[in-house]
């Protein structure tokens, strides 16, 4: 039995194109009216295969699946990981709604967040979007409407569906524009990170 040791999480997602990419020890893309399946190439063109999830142990911090016929145990000792397997195997809706608008790249290293990119696009142009991300030793918003601004963050949250910020300067929000499940995951991987570093 094959044991992966994930570290790094990714969550991306597309509503354009119908695709949600979750990397967490191994690259999985759910997309609509599929099963979520794992990418046996991720660093390049993608070999998408089934995955049949068969445990979760949350006490040792494993997800186990089979691949081919083969077993391979996924570990972790961090708390988005595990939250992403949990979230893999709950998974039962498609990845896409009328509502969703938001284009969502969410990169988490050893329980920091690295990176947050939100960008609302409708029709293929962007009406908002928000970027966060660790830099010279702080986070920093950047934020290009109504005019652009690059400022340290004081204090960041969210509430459902909200990510409240507050910098020096200003206090804004912004209302991510995804499904459910997607919105809850957001949220529980919030409020996880350590935002301390």
């Amino acid at each position: 039995m094959e044991q992966i040791k994930a570290k790094d999480f990714l969550l991306y997602y597309n509503p354009n194109i119908d695709e949600l990419t979750i990397s967490s020890g191994m690259k999985f893309i759910k997309r609509t009216g599929e099963e979520i399946k794992i990418d046996l190439n991720p660093h390049g063109q993608s070999k998408l295969t089934e995955v049949d999830f068969l445990s979760l142990d949350t006490e040792k911090k494993t997800l186990t699946c089979k691949i081919n016929k083969k077993s391979i145990v996924l570990t972790t000792k961090f708390q988005i990981n595990m939250q992403s397997f949990e979230f893999l195997m709950g998974m039962k809706t498609n990845v896409q709604s009328t509502e969703n608008l938001d284009k969502i790249d969410l990169f988490i290293s050893s329980d920091k967040l690295e990176h947050l990119y939100l960008s609302k696009v409708k029709d293929y142009v962007i009406i908002d979007s928000i970027r966060i991300f660790f830099e010279e030793e702080q986070y920093f918003v950047v934020k290009n409407q109504p005019k652009f601004i690059r400022e340290a963050i004081r204090k960041m949250s969210i509430s459902n569906t909200t990510i409240n910020i507050e910098t020096e300067n200003n206090q804004f929000k912004y209302r991510v524009d995804t499904n459910n499940e997607i919105a809850s995951f957001l949220q529980t991987a919030f409020n996880l990170i350590d935002f301390t570093r």
